[in-house]
């Protein structure tokens, strides 16, 4: 989907004329012909329009990622896709093939995300080595933006049973504090935050 359809269907979502849309932002005529492509809007006037009408800029960009994201995002997303796939289906064998093509990325959190996985689908997560437990909670902890990445807070979500008191109580913290800063939430976020705290007290 293109820029000028997503905020199409936005405006037609919330009810609002062209006009409405566009008043105090940009000239209504323009963004009509943004709407039909004919035109392109600047990252400042969109955002500007996405905040003004309390549009969640998540959930709209999703919408748009696979016409304008480079194709190595995208092919990145596609593998995440999978691997929730086949961790879901307790495909330990997918998950392997998927751990190769992980490796040749830079992202440290997926591939510690790859390793969790499997040993919990082996039901060996609580022999984890020391070494990757430390490399995970240093992850985590380093990760100023806990609350805002997703990968991470799956991955610290799966790997509770191994972590001390102190490191699940000290992370849980970080991730409530930053949560409750973020205004935009989606209902897919505050399902996965909900997912983690029953996990975690369960570990308690």
């Amino acid at each position: 989907m293109k820029i000028g359809e997503a905020l199409k269907e936005e405006r037609l979502r919330l009810g609002l004329s062209i006009r409405k849309m566009a008043q105090g932002i940009i000239d209504p005529t323009f963004y009509s012909r943004v709407e039909r492509e004919n035109r392109n809007i600047g990252a400042e006037a969109l955002v500007k329009i996405l905040f003004v009408h309390e549009i969640n800029i998540e959930e709209f960009f999703e919408k748009i990622k696979d016409t304008y994201a480079p194709s190595e995002i995208i092919e990145k997303v596609a593998l995440e896709d999978n691997i929730c796939l086949a961790f879901n289906n307790h495909d330990v064998v997918k998950m392997r093939q998927y751990m190769q093509a992980v490796n040749q990325l830079d992202d440290e959190v997926l591939k510690l995300r790859v390793i969790v996985g499997i040993a919990y689908l082996e039901n060996k997560i609580e022999h984890l080595s020391p070494e990757i437990v430390n490399r995970i909670y240093s992850e985590l902890d380093e990760n100023d933006e806990l609350s805002r990445n997703i990968n991470a807070i799956r991955l610290f979500t799966n790997v509770m049973p191994v972590l001390s008191d102190e490191q699940l109580n000290y992370l849980m913290n970080m991730l409530l504090t930053g949560a409750s800063r973020i205004k935009d939430k989606t209902e897919k976020y505050d399902e996965r935050i909900a997912i983690t705290c029953t996990v975690a007290g369960k570990e308690k």
